[in-house]
């Protein structure tokens, strides 16, 4: 038995900078933001990306989503200012969220108000990147809580999961 290190005959993938200053989809000039939108149960079936939001918890959450390019073309759209909608998650409630194609970016949540750094919003992130198309179409999620713990903060549990 020998120890293996990881990647050991390879140099790991990172981003670029091209990649991370990638601006997909974030509304339009007129209405930025307007790539992302909460929706109804009954018609959320519609959209060919959602997000469910269930509060687990016996307060009201505070939630914001943003894009990953603010509304000045920059990367900062996960500052307070940029979100692109707000939103409130009653206690025990659920609310669906739906994003245009092309949408990369964040949502996260606090009870009472959306938790903040310096102005970046911090807690726990669902970051999102759908139907990315400098990327052959494709979208993937996952749970985030950089900000928060590079700050000492509360980084609350969040799941994140697919059903198709």
């Amino acid at each position: 038995n020998t120890y293996v290190q990881f990647c050991s005959n390879s140099k790991s993938k990172r981003a670029t900078a091209e990649q991370i200053a990638y601006k997909g989809n974030i509304g339009t000039e007129e209405h930025y933001g307007c790539n992302i939108m909460t929706v109804s149960q009954a018609i959320a079936s519609q959209y060919e990306y959602t997000a469910t939001f269930i509060n687990v918890v016996s307060e009201d959450q505070a939630c914001v989503c943003f894009n990953k390019i603010g509304p000045d073309g920059q990367n900062d759209g996960s500052w307070s200012g940029n979100e692109a909608i707000s939103f409130t998650l009653p206690a025990g409630g659920t609310e669906i969220v739906a994003f245009d194609a092309n949408s990369q970016g964040g949502c996260v949540c606090g009870i009472g108000k959306v938790p903040t750094a310096n102005g970046q919003f911090a807690g726990t992130w669902l970051e999102f990147d759908f139907g990315n198309k400098s990327n052959n179409n494709w979208s993937g999620a996952d749970a985030s809580c950089l900000v928060a713990a590079s700050h000492g903060l509360e980084t609350p549990a969040l799941k994140v999961c697919s059903s198709g």
